[in-house]
């Protein structure tokens, strides 16, 4: 079987960098280059790269010399902006393939090694393109929020909304069939308004019942354990200071029981948790010794799970 890596998905994007300009695909990735700057030369003359010049030295995002110098406000500059976006969109996407890297870090407008290429597409030898040009995966852009637990579908908006309108809809039709009247296109419309809004008025409902957002951690493909570890404790502060999100976490509820007096199986059986798990998970979090409570030893083992 073999070896999972523990790279990181930005170490991952920059090695295969390292492979196009001085590795097996030197070549190929080279020819891509010129047959990108030819095509863009050719529908975009007045903003023609020209002859490669040494690599950027700047901090900005590479564009040709001329096409940088222009105000972009104009409409032919902004075509050209965007053409010359998906040119270097298109060579990230080429190089690297999205079923070995997917660029999980935003939309179709943008990818992590978009910056480089650019630089590769100005400079005379794309090897003199820093490799920190491949911008770091922002892994907090993994945690996102929703306004409702995604994690209860009878009270997902989408599920409440339709039911409410399907249940209205019906009831003001059986209502109309018994008092006898005419199903017209008219009273279908006014039937199917009202309907609409009784499932807004549901929804509404939904999102009044919640006082909090909810977090959650998209998990992507290609995310490796690396990237998890650098994560973790950005996701325990988000937790932690988010609007609503006042729950201690399990390293410090348990050490809160601890200190409380409870003992290491008590704190098992109350959190669902199993003990040899808590000793190894918990053990930055311990409290005073088992069996020890200096604040009141008459509390031992006997107090409610606290909130």
């Amino acid at each position: 079987m073999p070896r999972v890596t523990k790279d990181s998905e930005t170490d991952r994007f920059r090695r295969r960098a390292g492979v196009l300009v001085s590795g097996r695909h030197k070549r190929a990735f080279r020819a891509s280059l010129e047959q990108a700057r030819r095509e863009w030369d050719t529908q975009f003359p007045e903003f023609a790269v020209g002859d490669p010049e040494p690599a950027p030295s700047d901090d900005s995002w590479p564009y040709p010399a001329k096409l940088g110098a222009v105000n972009h406000g104009s409409m032919h500059a902004a075509a050209a902006e965007r053409a010359w976006h998906h040119l270097v969109l298109g060579l990230c996407r080429e190089w690297w393939p999205g079923w070995r890297f997917p660029n999980w870090h935003a939309a179709v407008h943008s990818h992590h090694g978009a910056r480089w290429i650019a630089g590769c597409l100005l400079c005379d030898d794309p090897a003199d393109v820093p490799l920190g040009w491949i911008e770091p995966f922002n892994l907090a852009q993994l945690i996102w929020e929703s306004p409702y637990n995604l994690t209860d579908p009878d009270r997902h908006p989408d599920v409440v909304f339709w039911r409410a309108r399907y249940e209205a809809f019906a009831r003001q039709v059986v209502a109309a069939v018994d008092s006898k009247t005419d199903l017209t296109r008219d009273c279908l419309q006014e039937i199917e308004r009202l309907a609409e809004e009784e499932g807004g008025a549901a929804i509404g409902q939904v999102y009044a019942e919640n006082d909090r957002w909810w977090k959650y951690l998209e998990l992507p493909p290609g995310l490796t354990s690396t990237d998890l570890r650098k994560l973790e404790s950005e996701i325990l502060d988000t937790v932690r200071t988010s609007s609503g999100l006042t729950e201690p976490t399990r390293g410090e509820t348990t050490a809160a029981l601890q200190q409380a007096g409870w003992s290491k199986s008590r704190i098992a059986d109350e959190l669902g948790m199993d003990q040899s798990g808590l000793s190894k998970g918990d053990r930055k979090h311990r409290g005073p010794e088992r069996g020890r409570n200096p604040d009141n030893n008459s509390q031992r083992d006997t107090g409610d799970l606290a909130p």
